[in-house]
C-alpha cells in the first residue's frame, strides 16, 4: 500500500508470529509436519526460540524406520504436553518402541505400522503392561501385540484399528469411551473367540461405528443378544453369506443404522438371509424404503436401499448390500422385499442387470403408490415393455395405473440390440406413455440412453407424450470396467472423440 512503511516479518508481534507458525505446521501433510517445524527452528536465532517456545509443534509427529533421535528429540521438545505419534518400523528398527513404551502415560494417539513378515516370536521392547489414560486412539497393523496390553487400562479410548494382528481379546476388555471400532483380517495365529468379541461389545455402550472385514468367521458359543443403541456405522466384509447373518442375529442396533454389508468368494449365497438377519437386529424397525438401486453384472450383485421413518428424518440411513460369486454364474435375484420391508413409500426404482430372472420384480409394481423415479437398463429394459404392454392391454377401462406417481422414467436397452429393435421398443413405449398421458397420469421427464441409434420417427413420437426428453449416449462397458481413474480417463476420452467425429 503506497505511502505505508512495509513491516518485517521479524519486526512483528511474538503472539502474531505465533499464530503464523502454528498454522504453517498444521496446515501441512501428516508426513512433514515434524521436518517444516525443524525447518523453521533453523531460520533465526528469534523463530528457534518461539518454536521452541511451543511444545504442541513437536508433541505430534510421524517416523519412519530408524529415526530413534528423533522420536526422543520431539519428546523432549514436547515438555509435559500428551503424545500423538505415528511410528512406521520394522524387525530391524525395534529401539523407537522402547523409546515409545517409556511414555505410555502420555500418549494420546499412537498409530503402529510393520513393515515385513511378523516375527510372533519376537517380543516388544520395552515395558507395555503400563496403562495408557490419556490414550484416544490406538492403531496397530501387522504386529504381535504383546500380552498384557496397557493391562487393559484405557479409560479414554475412543478409536480402536487393529489389522492382520494378534492379541487377546482379553485386553480389550474394559473400554467404556470406545465410539470406534475397525478389525482387518487378522493373522492366522490370532486365537478367535467370537463370544470374547461380543462379550467386549457389551462393554462399549457408546460404540457408533463397527467395522469388521474377514474378522467374523469364528463359532458363536453364546445366544446373548448385543444392543448396540448409538450405533451410526456397521460394516461388514465376509467371506460368506452366513457369517454375516450368524454375526448379525447377535446384534441389535437402531433403524437408521446406515449398514454395509459385502461378501466375498462364495459360490452360493444367500441374500434373503441377509435381510431376514437385517429385519431382526434392527431395534424398532420400520423398514419403509424410500430408494432401491440393484447392479447385477458378472460375479457381482449389488443393492443400496435408503431407508425413513415416518415422521422422522435424520442423515440419511442406507443399506448396502454386495455379493460376490466365484463362478462366471449370474446370481439370482428371488428376495421377496415386500416381506421384509415396507415399499409403499417407495419414491425411487434403479435396476440395472445384465441378466435377471425378473417375474418377481414386476409383481412388487403394484404396491409402489408413491413410486416417483424408474429407471430401467439393460435386460430389464425389454421384460419391462412386457409388463407395461400387459398393462395397457388390460387397462382400457380408465383404471389406476401402477405407480400412479410416476414422474420420471429412465430407459436404456442392451448394448447388443439392433437399431431397428431399439426403435421398436421405444415406439412401443411411446403408446404406453401416451396411454398414461390420456387417463391422466402422465410421465413428466424421459431419458433415453443409447440415443445414437434413435430415429427422427421415434424421437418424434417420444416428443409428443412427454414434457422433457433428454437423450443421453450409452457409456460403453469398457469404461465401466476399467479400475484405473487414468486409464478410465483415458478411454472416456477417446470414446468422445470417436463420438465427436461420427457427427
Amino acid at each position: 500500500m503506497e505511502g505505508r512503511t512495509p513491516i518485517l516479518l521479524h519486526d512483528l508481534p511474538p503472539e502474531l508470529t505465533i499464530r503464523i507458525f502454528q498454522h504453517t505446521v498444521l496446515s501441512t501433510k501428516a508426513d512433514s509436519q515434524i521436518l517444516t517445524t525443524i525447518k523453521l527452528s533453523w531460520v533465526s536465532k528469534l523463530w528457534r526460540n518461539i518454536v521452541l517456545g511451543l511444545p504442541e509443534l513437536w508433541a505430534s509427529f510421524r517416523c519412519s524406520y530408524r529415526q530413534p533421535s528423533l522420536i526422543e528429540l520431539c519428546i523432549e521438545r514436547a515438555r509435559t504436553r500428551p503424545l500423538s505419534i505415528s511410528l512406521h518400523t520394522s524387525l530391524y528398527d525395534l529401539t523407537s518402541l522402547s523409546i515409545v513404551a517409556r511414555e505410555i502415560h502420555r500418549l494420546k494417539s499412537f498409530n503402529l505400522y510393520y513393515d515385513g513378515d511378523r516375527q510372533q516370536d519376537e517380543p516388544w521392547p520395552g515395558d507395555w503392561s503400563v496403562p495408557a489414560p490419556q490414550l484416544e486412539t490406538l492403531h496397530v497393523d501387522n504386529f504381535c501385540m504383546p500380552n498384557n496390553f496397557f493391562n487393559g487400562q484405557m479409560p479414554l479410548l475412543q478409536s480402536l484399528t487393529l489389522s492382520s494382528c494378534s492379541f487377546d481379546w482379553g485386553n480389550f476388555y474394559h473400554l467404556p469411551q470406545l465410539l470406534h471400532l475397525s478389525l482387518h483380517r487378522p493373522c492366522v495365529e490370532w486365537p478367535l473367540s467370537t463370544r470374547a468379541f461380543l462379550e467386549m461389545l457389551k462393554r462399549c455402550p457408546n460404540l457408533k461405528s463397527l467395522k469388521a472385514s474377514c474378522a467374523l468367521e469364528g463359532r458363536y458359543g453364546s445366544k446373548d443378544i448385543v444392543n448396540l443403541q448409538d450405533l451410526e456405522d456397521l460394516s461388514i466384509t465376509v467371506d460368506h453369506c452366513h457369517d454375516a447373518t450368524r454375526f448379525l442375529r447377535h446384534l441389535t442396533f437402531p433403524h437408521t443404522t446406515r449398514v454395509q454389508l459385502y461378501a466375498l468368494h462364495s459360490e452360493t449365497q444367500d441374500p434373503e438371509g441377509i435381510f431376514g438377519a437385517l429385519r431382526e437386529s434392527r431395534v424398532d424397525s420400520v423398514w419403509n424404503a424410500q430408494a432401491i438401486t440393484m447392479v447385477e453384472g458378472t460375479s457381482l450383485f449389488y443393492f443400496k436401499f435408503t431407508l425413513f421413518e415416518h415422521g422422522y428424518n435424520p442423515a440419511t440411513p442406507t443399506i448396502d448390500i454386495s455379493l460376490a460369486s466365484d463362478s462366471d454364474d449370474f446370481i439370482p435375484f428371488p428376495i421377496p422385499l415386500s416381506e421384509y420391508m415396507n415399499l409403499s413409500e417407495l419414491e425411487c426404482l434403479d435396476f440395472d442387470s445384465r441378466e435377471a430372472e425378473p417375474p418377481y420384480i414386476w409383481s412388487i409394481f403394484d404396491q409402489l403408490p408413491k413410486l416417483r423415479t424408474l429407471k430401467v437398463r439393460t435386460s430389464y429394459a425389454r421384460q419391462f415393455l412386457e409388463f407395461v404392454q400387459s398393462e395397457g392391454d388390460n387397462g382400457g377401462n380408465g383404471s389406476i395405473p401402477p405407480f400412479p406417481h410416476l414422474q420420471e422414467l429412465v430407459y436404456e436397452s442392451r448394448s447388443e440390440v439392433s437399431a431397428e429393435d431399439f426403435n421398436s421398443q421405444l415406439l412401443q413405449l411411446s403408446e404406453y406413455l401416451q396411454y398414461r398421458r390420456r387417463i391422466g397420469f402422465g410421465v413428466i421427464c424421459l431419458t433415453v440412453v443409447k440415443c445414437d441409434q434413435l430415429t427422427k420417427e421415434t424421437k418424434n413420437a417420444l416428443l409428443e407424450c412427454v414434457q422433457d426428453l433428454k437423450l443421453e449416449r450409452r457409456v460403453p462397458d469398457i469404461v465401466k470396467r476399467t479400475t484405473s481413474s487414468s486409464r478410465r480417463a483415458r478411454v472416456i476420452r477417446e470414446v468422445l472423440r470417436k463420438i465427436k467425429l461420427s457427427y
